[in-house]
């Protein structure tokens, strides 16, 4: 990995809106490599709340999400502006769909910047240094971590093994927690994907799917991501032909993740 820099971010207050608990975990990690502890709100809505109650130098901003999500988020945040809250602080966007048009939907909303999920830790850290105006004046590397209590090679059999040596080197001995909540999280996705597979709610095969997806990239379950991304898609096109069988690969392929993550 190439040098991560960090300076004066450490004193710079953070907000991260993000639904998904393991990109919670990831991103929160990345972050603390500046120093930057942040404040974690679930959806817009809870988020909004915060801001009234704190100044905050920069917003990461899920887009899908729950109860508000990060497109009326972001418009309610501008709106506050007007009243004087929060003025003119910077919202990144942080969107797996790169798209024309959930970009062009990214900017209209208000927001000032896109970063790509799943986050690297070179591109937000150019990004925080770009939008809160701090100079790149210094580096840390970032070095190989002993891989302590956990299995590496048995994960590499099953992840990706550039992604999860990243994952390790910015999760350090937190990594075993980031699988625990992916393990556990995805026990409660996958019977509510094949419940609303079975119940023909496209809505909510869309909704499940993407966070599968994006806790699966995150982890370097790319093979699982992308099955996920697809059922996603099709769902949000009205059509859930074959979604059946997308959902028992889903399965499958999770249960031989969950066999090595439980025994670690």
């Amino acid at each position: 990995m190439s040098g991560a820099k960090v300076s004066a971010l450490s004193n710079k207050n953070v907000l991260m809106v993000e639904d998904n608990i393991v990109n919670q975990k990831v991103t929160a990690a990345m972050l603390r490599h500046f120093g930057i502890i942040a404040d974690v709100a679930e959806n817009g809505q809870i988020a909004m709340a915060m801001l009234q109650e704190k100044k905050y130098d920069i917003i990461l901003m899920d887009c899908q999400m729950p109860v508000l999500n990060g497109f009326d988020a972001t418009r309610a945040i501008r709106k506050l502006e007007n009243a004087g809250t929060n003025k003119d602080v910077p919202v990144l966007a942080m969107t797996a769909n790169a798209s024309p048009d959930a970009m062009s939907m990214c900017f209209d909303s208000g927001m000032n910047d896109i970063i790509a999920k799943p986050v690297e830790l070179d591109v937000l850290s150019e990004k925080l240094h770009k939008w809160l105006c701090v100079e790149n004046d210094h580096t840390v590397t970032l070095t190989a971590v002993p891989p302590g209590s956990i299995n590496m090679d048995s994960l590499k059999q099953i992840l990706d093994p550039a992604a999860i040596d990243e994952l390790h080197e910015i999760m350090e001995e937190g990594l075993f927690d980031v699988l625990q909540a992916f393990n556990a999280s995805m026990q409660e996705h996958i019977p509510a994907l094949q419940d609303a597979v079975e119940n023909g709610d496209e809505e909510a095969v869309a909704r499940i799917t993407h966070t599968m997806k994006g806790s699966s990239a995150n982890i370097g379950a790319l093979s699982l991501s992308e099955t996920c991304r697809v059922l996603m898609e099709n769902a949000r096109n009205n059509d859930l032909t074959g979604a059946d069988e997308l959902t028992e690969t889903i399965a499958r392929e999770f249960s031989n993740i969950h066999a090595v993550l439980t025994s670690l």
